[in-house]
C-alpha cells in the first residue's frame, strides 16, 4: 500500500508559515520572491515534502525562495530553484530533533 497524505497549499508571502503536523505533504505556488520560515510543530522522525511552482508565463516571476536556517542542505547549501515558468521544484526533509534535514529534491519538473 501507499502512504496518502492530503496535499495542503501554503501561502506565497514574504515568509511563509508552515506548520509541519497539519501540511506534511505541501504545496506553495510562488506569487514573489519567499523565504521559508521553521516549520511549525517539528516531531522527531517525521517527514515533510514541499512541492514549490513557478507561475506560468502570464504572471510575474520568475520568484526566488530563501531557507531558514533550520533547512539543512548537502554541503550547507540551499538549492537554486528552477526559474523556469510553470515549471515545479520538489523538496522532502527529515526532521532530526533539531534540523530538518534534506533527504530527497526534484527539480525542473513539468507542471502537469
Amino acid at each position: 500500500t501507499s502512504a496518502r497524505i492530503t496535499q495542503v497549499a501554503l501561502s506565497s508571502g514574504s515568509s511563509v508559515s508552515w506548520d509541519s503536523k497539519a501540511a506534511a505533504n505541501a504545496f506553495l505556488l510562488l506569487g514573489h520572491n519567499v523565504t521559508m520560515d521553521q516549520p511549525s510543530n517539528p516531531v522527531e522522525g517525521a517527514v515533510i515534502s514541499v512541492e514549490i511552482a513557478q507561475p506560468d508565463a502570464t504572471a510575474s516571476g520568475p520568484h526566488t525562495v530563501a531557507w531558514n536556517t533550520v533547512f539543512e542542505f548537502a554541503a550547507s547549501t540551499a538549492p537554486t530553484m528552477t526559474a523556469t515558468s510553470s515549471k515545479t521544484d520538489i523538496f522532502t526533509f527529515r526532521y532530526n530533533g533539531s534540523v530538518w534535514q534534506e533527504i530527497g529534491r526534484v527539480q525542473n519538473l513539468a507542471q502537469t
